[in-house]
Formats: structure tokens, C-alpha cells, sequence
């Protein structure tokens, strides 16, 4: 009786560490009191397991001799989601039976438990990565002529070092883990509750089992408190604030993601799910909707003809060579993230070896502006399907995210800052234009909207609004009336070979599962109904 006190004591104090009220619990094995007796040991073993609402399931004898036949084998569950099915089997291993026991889980299997192949760019990697990259001399790229030879060249170099200092390594890809709340304080309140509980289990008194629960109580405020600020630090800390809001909520509502893990997608009514498949539907998809959307069009073939050129121009645009401190500003101002595009490139490598790789890429941005090209290899994207809304399994649910290479964000930067410069000199854009302005967004247009109306309001007049909605309307511009508008603006020239590079014979490569799948070209030239 004296062990089993003790034993029933440990399991009690285990199963107190366990939130046994919201997570699944399995207790397997031999407890040595038998199920098919009613007497004290077996009483005492129920009362503890239904205190903490888990059931000893009914077994048939699981230790026969000649002489007896007892069930002293155990198996114990609580709210499991299914319940579980026990056979009891003759395993003739021990003078046991053995208990094969079955969990019918229809959930679906965890989309992160997978093998994948990443590099790891911890400090310590980082830091030997700057060390190589401090001795090289570049050299080799900037004596070369053209900017596809100098970035290519560029990009071998870099790898190199990479693959010296964060090398591919094979990883398990996990959930996630709950970021915990210990603390030496949180780990002093929850040794005083196991002091006082422990202390009540050997007296049995009225007095330490209120201390006990006062303990108890005082454990669990300290911990709802905790998890209160860790949820604030992240929501505070995080740059998109509505995300990491609707990220706890959904949380701990337990609800499921879609990820682009477990797609199952259906193609001439057949549903695949094998990932080089879905893959290969999702870049052809992909690759085709503009052009597939603008043949579902309809219109009475009537464009709208605008004048081919804007007076009142005062100059040109010229890219303009850059210099190291631009590009080191750029770098700074880049938000630091650790995705990264095909070349594994991301904006945190970057900003970390800055130092070491400011003078080639500004070699690599003057080359690009002074022969108008935008190297090929920085228009690869690769893409992952997101679902939208509607029917999983069709593509036309999902919307493609797009990584491209860290280091082509640098150069649109550096342009965008002189095509705005040039734009607002010439006074080019219309002060109606809220979306992608400095200073202005959505709330501002709608802000402008609800004055303008006021005001016609209170003049008496009638106000109309038109809100037009296109579908795919940026999958579907074109490339070639893009280009035709900018020289229209004053954008000649280089610059404007620059652009038309910079928007053709972009590539796109979907990838599912750590698996990517063809090399797409996507371009967009089809003229649309309205210039």
C-alpha cells in the first residue's frame, strides 16, 4: 500500500504539470492493480485519474497463469478527439498480453514535419561569412564590360563564399514552437504550488490544502499575466500589426491554415496532390491568366486614342550614376527579413555584410543604367500559391507571392527615387492620385472623397460616384503601353531601354514543398482596351 501511495502520488504530481483540460492525455502501462476487482487499490487509482477527468478504459484479463487471470495492464485517456480502440494480443513475448492501442486521427498530417534543405545564417555564420567576403578584391567583375557578365560573375562569387560559411544543411522544418514564459520568477511561483501541493498529499489537511489552492491560484494569475505581455511584446514588435493580431486569434481558435503544403488541386477532374504536379499547374496558371482573362473580355474594339506626347516638359529622365553612400542608405531603410528569393539571398545577409558588398553592387547599378539593361538573373521570381477565398483545389482561388531577389529591391529603390524626382519637377502626377504616393494612402483618398462631397452637398448639388473593380488588373497590364507612357513623360532614351528591359522576359519558377517547378517566362504585351 505504501508504494502504491507513492506512485499515485507521482502520477498526481505529473499529470498536475499537464492542462489536462484542453490537451489530449494517454497513460500506457503495467500499473499492477487489477480492473475486474473492486477493492481500495483500484477505488483510489479511479478517484485520482477522474480528478483530472481521465478514464481507465475496461481491459480483459492481460496476465493469465494457471491459477489466475488478471487485468493489471492500464489504459487511460481523457477528451482525446477520437477515442481510442484497444485489442488486447498475445504477443507471447512476456507472461503479458500485449495492448495494441489504436488513435483514429483524421486530422490532417502536420504540413511542417517535413525534410528541407536550408541554410542557416546564424551570427556565427554570418560573421565568418563577412571575414571571406573582406578578402575579396572584386577585381574580377569590375574590369568586365557588360553589366549580365559583371552580376553573373557577382552572383558565382557570392554563392562561393556562401556555400563556405552557410552551407545547405538538412533540416527538419517543425511547427513552430509556442514561445514559453519561464522565467526565474514564473519557475519560483510554480515550485512554491508543487511545495504546498506535495506538502497537502502527505498531511491530507484542511489548512495545507487551502495553501495549496491559494498557490495554485496565485501560479495561474502569474501565468495568464505572462502570457498577456508576451502577446503585447509580439504585437508591438511586429511590422504588420493586423497580421500578428489576427495570428493569435486565429491561434487560439485553433483554426487550420492552407498552406501551399498541403494543395490538393483539380485538373480535368482529377485531383492531384503529388508537389511536382501542383507545381507545374500552378506556374502554367499562373503564367497564362493575364492572357487568358484578357480573351474573356468584351468591348467594342474602340481604344481611346491619348496624345503620344505631354508638353510642358522640362527635361528628360536620366539614370544617373550612384554612388557607394546611396546604395548604403537603401540597404539601411530595407526592412530586414530572412526570406530570400532563388539565389537565397535575403535583405538580412545583405545588411549584415553591407561593408563588403557595397562596391560591387553600386558597379553592378552603373553598368545596368548606363547600358539600359536589368540583369536577367534578378528577374526570376519564385512563387508561392496563396488561397484567397473559395474552392481550394482550383487555382483560380489562389493568388501568386512572389520572392524576388533581395538585391533587385536596391536597384528599383534607386530608380524610383529619380523617376519620382523627375515626375513631381515636371508636375506629372495629379494630386487625385492616392495610391503608391509618399504621404498618402487609402485613408486619404477616402478622406478626400467624403470632403468632396460634403461640400457639393451643402452647394446643393448631385453628386455621382463610379467604382470600378478589374479583374487581374496588374496581371494584365502592358508592358508595351507601360513603356509608351513613360516616353510620353520625358523617359528617352537608355532610361527608357532600361524599363522595357526591366519589364520583359520576366521568369517565374512555383514552388510547393521546398519543390519548385519550371522556369516560366511571363510577359504581358497584349494591348488592352483603354491607353
Amino acid at each position: 500500500n505504501t508504494n502504491l501511495d507513492e506512485a499515485i502520488d507521482i502520477l498526481s504530481s505529473t499529470l498536475e504539470t499537464i492542462p489536462t483540460w484542453n490537451s489530449p492525455v494517454l497513460i500506457i502501462g503495467d500499473i499492477n492493480i487489477d480492473c475486474l476487482e473492486t477493492n481500495r487499490n483500484n477505488n483510489q487509482l479511479q478517484e485520482t485519474l477522474n480528478s483530472y477527468n481521465i478514464t481507465r478504459h475496461q481491459l480483459p484479463p492481460t496476465r493469465i497463469t494457471p491459477n489466475t487471470a488478471t487485468s493489471i495492464d492500464m489504459v487511460c485517456s481523457n477528451q482525446i478527439p477520437c477515442k481510442p480502440t484497444v485489442n488486447v494480443i498475445n504477443t507471447f513475448i512476456s507472461d503479458h498480453t500485449g495492448q495494441l492501442v489504436t488513435l483514429n486521427n483524421n486530422n490532417k498530417l502536420n504540413p511542417f514535419d517535413q525534410i528541407m534543405y536550408s541554410r542557416h545564417f546564424t551570427d556565427r555564420n554570418l560573421e565568418l561569412l563577412n571575414r571571406l567576403l573582406k578578402l575579396e578584391t572584386w577585381n574580377d567583375i569590375l574590369g568586365l564590360e557588360t553589366v549580365e557578365d559583371t552580376y553573373n560573375t557577382f552572383l558565382r562569387t557570392l554563392t562561393y563564399n556562401m556555400d563556405v560559411a552557410c552551407p545547405h544543411t538538412r533540416t527538419r522544418k517543425r511547427k513552430p514552437q509556442q514561445p514559453t514564459v519561464l522565467n526565474q520568477e514564473t519557475m519560483e511561483k510554480r515550485n512554491q504550488f508543487l511545495a504546498a501541493q506535495e506538502k497537502y498529499l502527505l498531511t491530507g489537511s484542511h489548512e495545507n490544502k487551502a495553501k495549496a489552492t491559494e498557490k495554485k491560484r496565485e501560479y495561474d494569475i502569474h501565468l495568464k499575466n505572462q502570457r498577456k505581455l508576451k502577446t503585447s511584446e509580439h504585437i508591438n514588435n511586429a511590422e504588420n500589426k493586423s497580421k500578428a493580431i489576427w495570428n493569435i486569434i486565429n491561434k487560439e481558435r485553433h483554426k487550420s491554415k492552407n498552406g501551399n503544403d498541403t494543395i490538393k488541386l483539380s485538373n480535368n477532374g482529377t485531383l492531384i496532390s503529388d508537389p511536382l504536379k501542383v507545381a507545374d499547374h500552378f506556374n502554367k496558371f499562373f503564367a497564362n491568366v493575364a492572357n487568358n482573362t484578357l480573351l474573356q473580355a468584351t468591348y467594342d474594339g474602340h481604344l481611346v486614342k491619348r496624345p503620344s506626347t505631354i508638353h510642358n516638359i522640362q527635361d528628360t529622365l536620366t539614370l544617373s550614376p550612384t554612388i557607394e553612400q546611396e546604395v548604403r542608405k537603401n540597404i539601411q531603410t530595407m526592412k530586414q527579413k530572412n526570406s530570400a528569393g532563388f539565389d537565397d539571398i535575403s535583405t538580412k545577409l545583405i545588411k549584415a555584410c553591407k561593408d563588403h558588398l557595397i562596391l560591387p553592387l553600386t558597379n553592378i547599378i552603373n553598368k545596368s543604367f548606363a547600358q539600359g539593361i536589368f540583369p536577367t538573373k534578378l528577374k526570376l521570381a519564385k512563387v508561392y500559391p496563396k488561397l484567397k477565398k473559395g474552392d481550394p483545389t482550383q487555382a483560380s482561388n489562389y493568388r501568386p507571392i512572389s520572392l524576388l531577389p533581395a538585391i533587385s529591391k536596391i536597384i528599383e529603390k534607386i530608380v524610383l527615387s529619380r523617376l519620382l524626382n523627375h515626375l513631381n519637377t515636371n508636375n506629372l502626377l495629379p494630386q487625385e492620385q492616392h495610391g503608391f504616393m509618399g504621404g498618402k494612402s487609402t485613408s486619404t483618398g477616402l478622406t478626400s472623397i467624403v470632403e468632396y462631397l460634403i461640400k457639393a452637398i451643402d452647394k446643393g448639388d448631385t453628386t455621382t460616384a463610379i467604382f470600378l473593380d478589374f479583374t487581374k488588373a496588374f496581371d494584365c497590364l502592358s508592358h508595351d503601353m507601360l513603356v509608351k507612357k513613360l516616353k510620353a513623360r520625358g523617359v528617352v532614351g537608355k532610361t527608357a531601354d532600361w524599363f522595357t528591359s526591366y519589364l520583359t522576359d520576366r521568369m517565374q519558377t512555383v514552388e510547393i514543398r521546398s519543390t519548385t517547378q519550371g522556369v516560366t517566362t511571363k510577359t504581358t504585351s497584349t494591348p488592352l482596351p483603354v491607353s
